[in-house]
């Protein structure tokens, strides 16, 4: 059966934390020449946000990303990425993007976090981006009665229609979480996370334990054609093939390993006989049948 537990809020702003300080690392990259890179997630939701056993928040799959690069073309026209639920509104009127369009998407994780629900969920794809780009966002507290008006007033903000009324940058998010938090008096720590991790999922299993499966090995026998111990039993099989495929050829095996950009050496009939071994195979020679 599914379990749902309500997260504690100081989790919840731990979370944020960590996703705003992934967000603001990316967004801030420069290219050599100093220039901002205008890096765009573009795709802010749960499952793109990992918390590791040890409290760490990690943002994964920019494979959406866009980069204001030289020659790099910017999306076309029509084209949205990311998952409809949490898109901004500017994606779903197909606008120009910027960071704060991520930022927006964070705060659509942050409300579900806090309530349990679902923001933007309509019957159609259509419906729902409609109701992001003209719906007013309801207040996280009217559903959740012991949420702090500090944290509602966080995520009214980052889910402001209007891009000029958002925070403008995920650094500034960072500083209105450390705010609230001393505010509050939150324990934001990774520790603080890790502890809850450990009390909802257990211990963590290492790779090396979590498949303890017995291996069975197989051999397959030697055909019969290399077996020679049938007549000589002190003859080790492989390696006396392997002198005895060498010897044919005009070089000994120990040779192989220094010898480089060997001539291929082969015996074909021609119509005026054979091609001895001590002539290197030519091409032309090599088609005559």
């Amino acid at each position: 059966a599914e379990r749902r537990t309500q997260l504690p809020v100081d989790a919840i702003l731990s979370i944020l934390f960590g996703t705003a300080a992934g967000l603001s690392h990316a967004h801030e990259r420069t290219g050599n020449d100093g220039k901002p890179l205008g890096i765009v997630h573009r795709d802010i939701s749960p499952s793109n946000l990992m918390v590791s056993y040890d409290g760490h928040v990690k943002v994964v799959d920019f494979g959406v990303a866009k980069a204001q690069m030289v020659g790099r073309p910017e999306t076309q026209a029509g084209e949205i990425k990311g998952k409809v639920g949490y898109l901004s509104p500017e994606q779903c009127r197909l606008q120009k993007l910027d960071a704060r369009s991520d930022l927006y998407s964070l705060g659509v994780v942050a409300w579900e976090m806090l309530t349990g629900k679902r923001l933007w969920k309509r019957e159609s794809a259509f419906g729902t981006m409609a109701a992001i780009a003209t719906e007013d966002v309801p207040l996280a507290s009217e559903y959740r009665e012991d949420l702090w008006r500090e944290v509602d007033a966080l995520v009214s903000k980052l889910l402001a229609t209007e891009v000029r009324e958002r925070y403008q940058s995920a650094r500034e998010v960072l500083q209105a979480i450390e705010l609230v938090s001393t505010t509050t008096r939150s324990n934001t720590s990774p520790s603080q996370l890790a502890r809850l991790m450990r009390e909802m999922f257990g211990a963590p299993i290492e790779p090396w334990l979590a498949h303890r499966e017995t291996v069975n090995v197989t051999a397959t026998p030697i055909p019969g054609d290399l077996d020679t111990h049938d007549e000589d039993p002190s003859i080790d099989t492989v390696e006396h093939k392997l002198t005895t495929v060498f010897s044919v050829a005009s070089f000994a095996p120990e040779d192989v390993s220094t010898r480089t950009n060997l001539p291929q050496f082969d015996r074909f009939a021609t119509p005026t006989g054979e091609v001895p071994f001590d002539r290197p195979v030519s091409h032309s020679d090599a088609t005559r049948e």
